[in-house]
C-alpha cells in the first residue's frame, strides 16, 4: 500500500490521505492497478483484493488517525463490495480489530458493479448510520455519474483529473468544471479535485471552489506509511 496525502487548498492543512494499491513484479516492475484491479475482478478475486486493502490500511494506518490530527483515510471500494453483508461486516470487524473510528474512514465508490440502485442505497445508508462517509470517484468521466450524484446520500464528489489539469484553459473540460462545482454546491455535497500538479491550476481550482480538498503532486505523492509527511 501507499497512501497520497488530500490538502485543504485554502491553507494546505493535511486532511487525510487515500489508500493505493501496489504491485511490484519480482523483477522489480511495477503492473498498474488498472491492470491488476480488473485482472483481479475477472478472476473472481476482487472481493479479496478489497479485504486485503482494508486489512492492510487499518493495521498501517491507525496509529496516525489515533494520533488526534482528525486525519481520514479513503479506501476505494465498488458497489458490489458494500452491499456484501459479509463485506461489511468485515469492515466492521476490521475497523474494530485495530480501533480505527468509522468517521475517520471514507469510502470512495467506483463503478465497476452489478449491484442494483436501490441495493446501493440502502447499503450506503446503513454504513453512514455507522459513522462511514462516502465520495464518489473520478466523478464527470463516468456514464452513471449524475445519477449517482442525485439518487445516492454522498458526502462529496471526486473531480477527475481531466477536469483539475484543464482548469482555466479554453477546453471544453475547463468549460464543464465551473458548472460542476456550482452543481455540488447546490446538492451540499464536498468536491475534492484530484491531479493538483501545479500552482496555476491550484489557484484556478480555489477561485472556483474555494473549499475544496486537493490531491496531487503539487499536494503530496503517493508514499509507504513509513514517509508519510507529519503536517
Amino acid at each position: 500500500m501507499e497512501y497520497q496525502p488530500l490538502r485543504r487548498l485554502s491553507d494546505r492543512r493535511l486532511v487525510g490521505f487515500e489508500a493505493l494499491a501496489r504491485w511490484t513484479t519480482e523483477d522489480g516492475n511495477r503492473v498498474s492497478p488498472e491492470v491488476f484491479v480488473r485482472m483481479a475482478e475477472r478472476d473472481g478475486l476482487g472481493r479479496d483484493l478489497a479485504r486485503q486493502v482494508v486489512r492492510k490500511t487499518f493495521s498501517e494506518l491507525a496509529p496516525r488517525l489515533a494520533a488526534g490530527d482528525a486525519l481520514y483515510i479513503s479506501i476505494n471500494l465498488t458497489a458490489d463490495d458494500l452491499v456484501d453483508r459479509d463485506f461489511q461486516a468485515y469492515l466492521d470487524a476490521q475497523a474494530a480489530l485495530h480501533d480505527v473510528r468509522a468517521d475517520s474512514v471514507v469510502v470512495e465508490i467506483t463503478e465497476r458493479s452489478t449491484a442494483t440502485r436501490d441495493d446501493l442505497i440502502r447499503s450506503i445508508h446503513e454504513l453512514r448510520a455507522r459513522g462511514y462517509r462516502f465520495y464518489i470517484d473520478d466523478f464527470g468521466t463516468g456514464y452513471s455519474s449524475l445519477d449517482y450524484l442525485a439518487d445516492l446520500p454522498l458526502d462529496a464528489v471526486k473531480i477527475d483529473r481531466l477536469f483539475t489539469q484543464a482548469a482555466g484553459s479554453d477546453s471544453v473540460l475547463a468549460q464543464i468544471f465551473e458548472p460542476i462545482c456550482t452543481m455540488a454546491h447546490a446538492l451540499e455535497v464536498g468536491i475534492v479535485v484530484e491531479g493538483v500538479e501545479t500552482e496555476e491550476q491550484l489557484r484556478h481550482v480555489q477561485a472556483v471552489a474555494p473549499d475544496a480538498i486537493g490531491q496531487g503532486w503539487l499536494l503530496g505523492r503517493p508514499v509507504p506509511v513509513d514517509r508519510l509527511p507529519l503536517a
